[in-house]
């Protein structure tokens, strides 16, 4: 009975997975701090630059849904309603997981694909680098001045091989 029952919980997991066609996408995003009806559309560069709509979706419940076909990889961009930074991923096929923070757009994060698994670990590391240079910035932007002020060019290029 144990093993009918185990049989039975483990056949609904596999079929309740999403099963996303060869050479097909599916997004499904989480929306923080995003009223419903508000708007988050997909966009990319086309064949002459110009940035242009891909597809769009309403938010519903902070969750919004977008489906298509896709020959190869490349990176798109979300725009979010009221907010003004893009958030960049992989359109690849496969079933696209984004959880997005509207107010701190790089806080959000990418999966459920290969590739954009790789990317949200790379956008992770850069992000960490870019604190630990700004507060470098922050501490010794005062020291540069007063090096730079004085012509201390031993002292300035100490600073910037620090």
């Amino acid at each position: 009975m144990k093993k009918i029952i185990f049989l039975i919980v483990l056949s609904l997991t596999i079929f309740s997975c999403t099963n996303v066609p060869k050479g097909e996408f599916l997004i499904t995003g989480k929306v923080k701090g995003l009223q419903d009806g508000k708007m988050v559309t997909l966009k990319m560069r086309n064949d002459f630059g110009l940035i242009v709509n891909m597809d769009s979706a309403k938010v519903k419940d902070g969750k919004f849904t977008m489906k298509g076909k896709v020959k190869e990889p490349s990176i798109l961009a979300l725009f979010i309603q009221d907010s003004q930074n893009p958030l960049p991923f992989i359109l690849e096929t496969g079933a696209i997981e984004i959880t997005i923070d509207k107010d701190s757009i790089w806080k959000s994060e990418i999966g459920g694909t290969h590739n954009n698994e790789i990317f949200q670990e790379f956008n992770t590391k850069i992000n960490s680098f870019n604190k630990k240079l700004m507060a470098f910035k922050n501490k010794n932007m005062l020291k540069a001045m007063e090096l730079q002020k004085k012509q201390d060019k031993v002292g300035l290029e100490a600073l910037n091989k620090e």
